[in-house]
């Protein structure tokens, strides 16, 4: 009986990597949109799903929760080829590209992540892959990496079946356990058991692919560092469902090396004293929460994440710690109503411009409902313009600079998440008792309105023309904190150390140019060239990590007359960029042909201003258009 359940397997296995090789993601949406019409219907939108026997593609009813109106096979792993699908759409007849109809699907459907999960997931992207893939492969004993990670990560989506339906989906079977909570509803025991149970058959997974594999890449870094934050989400889960003890006993069993609490450390040490913290991320938040739980480090910082802070759950723990103030009342946090809110155009006579706080009890109230597709009403808002007044005595407490404006401008886009909400209630509530960061820019707030303060971006009523004035305070600040507290981080990876996120590359880069360019702008060229050379100098014997913020900085090497290392780093970043676009990988956002050789010639042109050239963007600029 045994020896034939492991032929079993074996067989299974043999099947499934014997079959003809799928096309990627990129693949599939290359031969749909080269050959389809589309224009984004709501009524009748696209989304691809990889199954067992090939891609399927689904016409889908965004209205009605995503109800599959059509699921029709677009790819055939029998007959290994693409079958036509003209019933579903009209032959393409447009002058747009390709490259640009996919940029346009993706850029509206979160496609870069999803363009991961794709590839990393041997089954996706329709309801039930995570119980194809558990009950398929859960038992395979020769497992290539991908298919480790994409088992992990079904476990992962099929944990949130216990809990709120974190990821999406619906319950696939009548297990009372399964059964959708309400909006504030916390889940059992029980159901927190099943919920670890699978986050912990998934951590199993990845600390077996990184012992194998070390570097190993993933989206947030290499498996060391997944296996670490899916530990954390244990901790999260149990922290916003009111366990407290059980959430810290599991926190103290997590062993995050040195430069992971480093980051923590370093947004901490960013914050003046008593602040509210708004992180965006698993790395801006979990070694936030693990050096002021652990450690006792900087406690005085309340750090909240702004994903989250659209998770009525979450919200619902924040009022229940009383960890900081907002008006939200749990009516409506607890309802429907706190999903989002539409921008409803008035009549012309009711043209109105509102204060921030008419703003959130509008919504909050409810008083302009708007009927949507489903006959559901929802929160609407009647103006986009938005007057934020201040005290100016109030002020001069709690930030005594010049500078600051007594009322600022928000506009608004038609339509308010959540977390967009609770981000301005938050910082309407909290802003006269507490500093408010953020450790990255948010659309929500005028960027003119988010002052860098080390790595960080401070909620300031700046006034249009003091904005020079309080750059200097600033600049003063960002250089006291880099003396005193300041350690860079970078993406690396380096036999089994911890491969970071570019977002650290990004903010390391932002933060020296900040102060370059402040120089450069003063007619300071010695202090910004010595300011460069010590950018330069803080990567050590490390390679300068790819980014999109390395042009931005050799743009100022180039004004403090370091043209080798500025040309250096063009290239760098050239080759880098050129290499996954003609190698798409899941791990970099998508770019089109079009979009890469106008980058291209805006670096080239770039050097020619300083009278350099480069072979090498112009070999990469002949070869894109030769295509």
């Amino acid at each position: 009986m045994k020896k034939s359940i492991i032929l079993f397997f074996l067989l299974l296995s043999f099947m499934v990597y014997s079959q003809p090789q799928m096309p990627t993601y990129r693949q599939v949406m290359t031969e749909f949109f080269s050959t389809y019409e589309y224009e984004r219907d709501y009524e009748k939108d696209i989304q691809f799903a990889k199954k067992k026997d090939g891609w399927y593609i689904q016409l889908i009813n965004r209205y009605k929760e995503d109800k599959i109106i059509q699921d029709v096979l677009f790819w055939s792993n029998k007959e290994g080829k693409f079958i036509p699908r003209n019933e579903l759409y009209e032959k393409k007849s447009s002058e747009e590209s390709t490259d640009d109809a996919i940029y346009r699907y993706t850029s509206a459907t979160n496609g870069d992540f999803e363009s991961y999960n794709y590839e990393r997931c041997i089954y996706y992207g329709y309801e039930g892959w995570d119980v194809d893939l558990i009950n398929d492969f859960k038992d395979v004993t020769s497992r290539p990496d991908t298919l480790l990670e994409g088992l992990a990560r079904a476990y992962a989506f099929h944990a949130e079946r216990y809990l709120w339906y974190g990821f999406g989906g619906k319950p696939y079977d009548d297990d009372s356990l399964k059964k959708i909570l309400g909006k504030i509803e916390l889940p059992t025991t029980n159901r927190l058991n099943a919920f670890i149970s699978n986050i912990e058959a998934g951590i199993a997974l990845y600390k077996e692919l990184f012992d194998r594999n070390p570097a190993y890449r993933m989206r947030v870094g290499n498996a060391k560092i997944k296996f670490q934050n899916e530990q954390f989400h244990i901790f999260q889960q149990l922290m916003i469902a009111g366990y407290d003890k059980e959430s810290l006993a599991y926190l103290k069993k997590i062993e995050p090396d040195s430069l992971f609490k480093q980051i923590g450390y370093n947004y901490l040490n960013a914050c003046a004293p008593n602040s509210v913290l708004i992180t965006f991320g698993d790395n801006d938040t979990y070694p936030l929460w693990y050096v002021q739980a652990i450690e006792g480090f900087r406690e005085d910082v309340t750090v909240i994440n702004y994903s989250l802070m659209g998770f009525a759950p979450y919200i619902d723990m924040l009022k229940r710690k009383q960890l900081l103030k907002f008006s939200a009342p749990k009516k409506f946090y607890g309802s429907r109503d706190f999903d989002y809110s539409l921008y409803r155009q008035p009549l012309p006579s009711k043209t109105q411009n509102l204060t921030i706080q008419q703003l959130l009890d509008i919504i909050h109230t409810k008083k302009y409902p708007e009927k949507t597709y489903d006959n559901e009403l929802i929160p609407s808002y009647p103006a986009k313009n938005i007057i934020w007044k201040f005290d100016p005595v109030q002020l001069k407490k709690i930030q005594p600079q010049p500078g600051l404006a007594e009322s600022i401008d928000l506009e608004l886009s038609s339509y308010l998440t959540s977390s967009d909400l609770m981000a301005l209630d938050i910082t309407l509530n909290n802003y006269y008792s507490r500093p408010v960061y953020f450790t990255s820019p948010t659309t929500i707030l005028n960027n003119q309105y988010l002052q860098k303060e080390g790595i960080l971006f401070r909620f300031l009523p700046v006034a249009e023309n003091k904005q020079r004035t309080t750059d200097e305070l600033y600049i003063n600040k960002s250089i006291a904190y880099i003396s005193k507290f300041y350690k860079p981080l970078f993406s690396r990876t380096i036999g089994k150390e911890v491969f970071y996120a570019e977002s650290l590359d990004g903010s390391h880069t932002d933060l020296f140019a900040r102060i370059i360019s402040w120089y450069l702008d003063n007619n300071k060229e010695t202090v910004a060239k010595n300011w460069a050379v010590k950018y330069l100098s803080s990567f050590g014997k490390l390679p300068i990590p790819p980014n999109y913020s390395n042009i931005a900085m050799a743009k100022l090497l180039l004004q403090t007359a370091l043209l080798k290392e500025a040309k250096l780093m063009m290239e760098g970043y050239a080759t880098h960029f050129y290499t996954y676009y003609k190698n798409p990988s899941p791990l970099e956002i998508y770019t089109s042909k079009e979009g890469t050789i106008q980058l291209f010639e805006s670096m080239l042109k770039t050097l020619t201003e300083y009278k350099l050239d480069s072979e090498l963007i112009k070999t990469f600029i002949e070869e894109l258009r030769a295509e």
